[in-house]
C-alpha cells in the first residue's frame, strides 16, 4: 500500500543560546533526528515515549507546521518541504491537527460557530451555520451550542470543539497531539471512542501521539517509539506488546500497570537509571546506551542501524542485530 503520509532522513533542529553572559554560544537542539517514517491510508499509527523526546515536535514536521532542518516529507504524493506558499496552502486542507491543550487550543473571544467556520473562511469558502451545526453534531454537540463561547464548556466539550474545528475542512491526516491527557479518565475514554467513530466514517488517517501506551494499544494499529529525537522501534501493536525487542520499549510496557491483580509480577517491572539526557548534548553511539541495563561498548561507540527482524517491525539496538 502506498503511504499517505512519508518522511526519510528527517530532521529537525532549533538553535539555543548557551553558555554565560560573556561567553554565549550558539548549539543545536537536536529535537528529531534522521527519522524515518510512513503512515498508510486509513491506520492510526501511535507515538510514544517520554517528555521531551520530540513526539510533538515530528507530528508538526509532518504537516509542515513548522519547517524541517533537513529531509524529505511526501503527503499525498507531494513533496511538501519544496512546495511554495500558495501549493501548501492547497495541501493543508488534507492535513489538520488537534492540540492537547482544549482549554488554550480555543480563541476565548471567538464564539464556537467562528472557531468552527474559521479554517473555511482562511480557504476561501463560506462556513454556513448550517455547516457549523452539521459539525458539531458529527462530534456529539448540539446545534445551539455553536453562539456560546470555550469558557462556558467542559474539558471534553472543548475537545470536542477542536476536534469539529480540526474535520471542517475534511482532512485525509489527522495528527492528534496527546488529545486526551487533560482530560479526566473517563472522559478520554469518550474521546478516542468518538476519533475511533470519526475514522470510520470519514476515513480519516491518524498519527495519534500520547503518554499512556494502554490508550495507545487500544487506538492504533501500529506503534512507534521516540527516543531523544529518534525511533527505536515500530511494529504492529500486537507484536510490539507481546514481544518488545528494544530495551527502551521493554521498560516503558514493563511499566504498565497491571488491571488484574495476578497479572503484576514484582519482578516483571524493569526501571531506569538516570533521565533522559539532553538534546543539546546526546550521547554518542546509542542514544540510550547512558541508561540501558544491557549496554554494550559497541553501544557507546557505534550508532544501530535499524533492522528488521520480523516483516514489518522494525529496531535499532545492536542487541537486535
Amino acid at each position: 500500500m502506498t503511504p499517505l503520509v512519508e518522511a526519510a532522513g528527517l530532521v529537525k533542529h532549533f538553535d539555543v543560546q548557551a553558555g554565560g553572559l560573556l561567553k554565549r554560544r550558539t548549539l543545536p537542539l537536536r529535537a528529531v533526528d534522521d527519522v524515518a517514517l510512513r503512515v498508510l491510508p486509513g491506520e492510526t499509527l501511535g507515538l510514544v515515549g517520554e517528555s521531551g523526546c520530540g513526539k510533538s515536535t515530528l507530528g508538526r514536521l509532518l504537516i509542515r507546521l513548522i519547517p524541517a532542518t533537513a529531509g524529505n516529507i511526501i503527503f499525498d504524493g507531494a513533496d511538501i518541504t519544496r512546495l511554495t506558499a500558495g501549493e501548501l496552502r492547497e495541501k493543508r486542507r488534507g492535513m489538520q491537527i488537534i492540540f492537547q491543550d482544549p482549554y488554550g487550543a480555543l480563541n476565548p473571544r471567538m464564539s464556537v460557530e467562528d472557531i468552527i467556520a474559521e479554517p473555511l473562511h482562511i480557504h476561501g469558502e463560506r462556513g454556513t451555520r448550517d455547516t457549523v451545526a452539521e459539525m458539531l453534531s458529527l462530534v456529539g454537540l448540539p446545534a445551539r451550542a455553536r453562539e456560546r463561547f470555550p469558557h462556558e464548556f467542559s474539558g471534553g466539550q472543548r475537545q470536542r470543539i477542536g476536534i469539529a474545528r480540526a474535520l471542517v475542512l475534511h482532512p485525509k491526516f489527522v495528527v492528534c497531539d496527546e488529545p486526551v491527557s487533560a482530560l479526566d479518565v473517563s472522559v478520554q475514554a469518550q474521546i478516542v471512542n468518538l476519533l475511533q467513530d470519526l475514522q470510520r466514517e470519514l476515513g480519516l488517517t491518524y498519527l495519534f501521539i500520547a503518554h499512556d501506551l494502554g490508550v495507545v494499544k487500544h487506538i492504533s494499529n501500529r506503534v512507534a517509539v521516540m527516543y531523544l529525537g529518534k525511533i527505536v522501534e515500530i511494529a504492529d501493536k500486537h507484536r510490539l506488546y507481546a514481544n518488545p525487542l528494544h530495551p527502551y520499549t521493554q521498560a516503558l510496557i514493563a511499566a504498565v500497570p497491571a488491571a488484574h491483580p495476578a497479572a503484576r509480577s514484582r519482578g516483571r517491572r524493569q526501571r531506569l537509571a538516570g533521565d533522559i539526557p539532553s538534546a543539546l548534548h546526546p550521547p554518542t553511539g546509542c542514544r540510550f546506551h547512558t541508561r540501558c541495563p544491557h549496554v554494550m561498548p559497541v553501544c557507546r561507540e557505534q550508532e544501530p542501524a535499524v533492522t528488521e527482524p520480523a516483516p514489518g517491525h522494525q529496531v535499532a539496538c545492536h542487541l537486535a542485530g
